[in-house]
């Protein structure tokens, strides 16, 4: 990539990431204002709420943030019930609310994305249950839960109107944005001396399902796109063939034809800049007459849109998650994880109440929070929460010692906690390795510094808190290991497993048209999965997968990619009688079978391809680093 291109790109990223952080510090900064001149109680949890409701645009924020009212109204609602008539039979209550907490925990678990919602139940939940601790008045019991219902609409309706103020927050133009960074990645794969910025593959895994979403969102919410949805979908259908059909020519040794193909990149260059700025009209007519087959179906492809044809959807099905898993009533792993999480809670609760520290009350809020799927996945939570609210700790005393001290004005608080929320609202907004810490970092700042009315002086509430939140992190991680773990590691292999399997059937196929993007769906799910489980304590004598730290996965995902890509290329090369991608099909079809059962390792019976063509050595030699999965078994024997 050219040092133009790349600092553009990389400007481009780096403004949507201030966008977002700058609409998650002025969120948090009104809700200190309004909260601390109120005398609104619960700011840490309306923080919190900010960051979780806080999405990619204001649709989606809206949509969500809707749907937290409501859970929560029918869980403070439940729980008011439930305080009503056991209030004097505290057992009766714990175990009434234990009950709900174990069932929001199991649909949190199944329902996938709408799993968020059961989350935001069993949270209120469990933080109900140290109301009555605090006090012995049945009506200051009923007034807190009010209020922390109320503190969440507040919260909410906050976000919803700082989105709004934005025009980076509107699908419209995000939907923009993202096709015109298609368009320069296409351009640079075009490029010989470029240097890029990640495979095809997993560019398109990360812009096709947010293309989509962000189309639908444009079209219902701006009549602009809502006149022209068919040739903003045409332009974007031609964008993610163009990627791919830009890094199947990069993968060609040969690299014919390079002066069209940098005729090329420069028209797709000046077609995002258009798309930039949201103009349908494409540029000038192309006068390209290429003779590679690649850059000639790019060129036909440019042609098709000049002419306002529309220009279809790369064919190939993505299979969508259904709402519930459709093992829900039948796979044990749910009813444990909600059990586990039932459990950690539970025996926070009990030390909670048999020491009466009130402080430590967010001992019970960590369990909740780190409960993933997969060991991986809590294990990261937990490093990260635990980090985050060090970070918040060391903050909080800093500005309760050194500046809190010289401040006497609401303005002076809030640029106190300028730098606070702007580094926790730039760590939220960055990946996904890394969110989690700035959402821990705001709210436990918030919890620790801005829970009263008036200045914080007491250190010893400071302390208590985080000791609260450590001990929580600790309680369940030990738990989560030692009971039921849940490795990402079966799921994993039989994700690859299925990724070769679409592989497979990819070369087998016999239309030049086919596209791998169910191929390119698996790997972003497999590549996910890989990463959760990286935080896996593998080293650890009681992880049921240890061998996985052997397997070669990021080896195993690249050449999955790699395969699909120099498919692609080598089908506008091949004839109709070459038997070599048929071969090199049933091949991969015996290989997924061993990654999903195991067994013999399938032996290579491929033929050689009938005529030249200048990807077959690049496929044959990837075919030939796919490498075994041991398992436990074989690794113990050696194998």
């Amino acid at each position: 990539m050219s040092p133009r291109s790349w600092l553009a790109q990389a400007s481009q990223v780096s403004s949507e990431r201030c966008h977002a952080a700058l609409r998650l510090t002025l969120s948090c900064l009104i809700m200190t204002l309004l909260f601390l001149s109120l005398q609104i109680p619960f700011l840490a949890v309306a923080i919190i709420v900010v960051f979780y409701v806080t999405q990619k645009n204001v649709v989606l924020t809206a949509g969500i943030g809707l749907g937290f009212i409501v859970v929560a109204l029918f869980a403070l609602g439940g729980m008011l019930l439930i305080i009503k008539y056991t209030y004097d039979y505290p057992l009766i209550r714990l175990v009434a609310s234990l009950f709900l907490f174990f069932w929001a925990m199991f649909f949190m678990r199944v329902l996938g994305k709408l799993g968020l919602a059961f989350f935001v139940v069993a949270l209120v939940l469990i933080y109900a249950q140290t109301f009555p601790s605090m006090t012995g008045e049945s009506e200051i019991i009923v007034r807190l839960i009010l209020w922390l219902w109320m503190s969440m609409v507040v919260a909410i309706g906050v976000t919803v109107l700082v989105n709004a103020c934005f025009i980076q927050a509107y699908p419209h133009y995000q939907f923009a944005q993202q096709v015109a960074d298609l368009y320069e990645q296409a351009a640079d794969r075009l490029q010989p001396t470029q240097s890029l910025k990640g495979q095809a593959g997993t560019l398109i895994a990360e812009h096709l399902s947010q293309i989509q979403t962000l189309l639908t969102l444009a079209s219902l919410t701006n009549s602009d796109f809502q006149k022209n949805k068919e040739s903003w979908r045409s332009l974007s259908n031609m964008a993610i063939r163009c990627v791919e059909l830009s890094e199947s020519y990069r993968l060609n040794p040969e690299k014919n034809d390079p002066t069209h193909a940098t005729m090329l990149a420069h028209y797709f260059r000046q077609l995002a800049e258009r798309t930039r700025q949201r103009q349908l009209s494409p540029p000038s007519s192309l006068t390209i007459v290429a003779r590679d087959p690649l850059l000639v179906e790019m060129t036909r492809l440019c042609h098709c849109l000049t002419d306002g044809q529309s220009i279809a959807a790369p064919p190939g099905e993505i299979d969508k998650p259904p709402l519930m898993a459709p093992d829900a009533w039948r796979n044990p792993v749910y009813l444990q994880f909600a059990l586990k999480t039932l459990l950690a809670s539970l025996l926070c609760y009990l030390f909670y109440t048999a020491t009466a520290w009130q402080g430590v009350h967010t001992i019970m809020l960590s369990c909740v929070i780190v409960a993933q799927q997969g060991l991986g996945a809590t294990y990261q939570k937990a490093g990260l929460r635990i980090v985050g609210a060090f970070a918040a700790a060391v903050a909080a005393v800093g500005c309760m010692v050194f500046i809190q001290p010289h401040l006497d004005t609401i303005v002076g608080l809030l640029l106190m906690c300028l730098p606070i929320f702007a580094l926790s609202a730039w760590l939220a907004a960055g990946s996904e390795r890394i969110a989690y810490a700035g959402i821990q970092l705001g709210f436990t700042f918030a919890l620790l510094f801005l829970s009263g009315f008036s200045p914080m002086s007491n250190l010893t509430e400071l302390r208590d808190r985080m000791i609260g939140i450590v001990l929580g992190v600790v309680i369940a991680s030990i738990i989560y290991l030692y009971l039921w773990p849940d490795s990402d590691a079966p799921r994993l292999r039989e994700n690859i497993a299925r990724l070769y399997r679409q592989v497979a059937r990819y070369l087998a196929h016999p239309s030049q048209q086919a596209t791998p993007l169910p191929i390119y769906d698996s790997l972003q799910q497999a590549t996910a999965l890989a990463t959760r489980l990286r935080a896996e304590p593998l080293a650890s004598t009681t992880h049921p997968y240890q061998e996985a730290a052997r397997w070669p996965i990021n080896q195993s995902l690249a050449l999955a990619q790699q395969l699909a890509l120099l498919t692609t290329g080598y089908r506008y090369y091949a004839d109709n009688e070459d038997p070599f991608l048929k071969d090199t099909a049933t091949w991969l079809e015996a290989y997924a079978h061993y990654l999903a059962h195991g067994g013999e390792y399938p032996v290579q019976t491929i033929a050689a391809p009938t005529a030249h063509n200048p990807y077959a050595p690049a496929l044959e030699q990837a075919l030939c680093c796919l490498t075994a999965f041991h398992t436990t078994q074989e690794v113990r024997d050696g194998a």
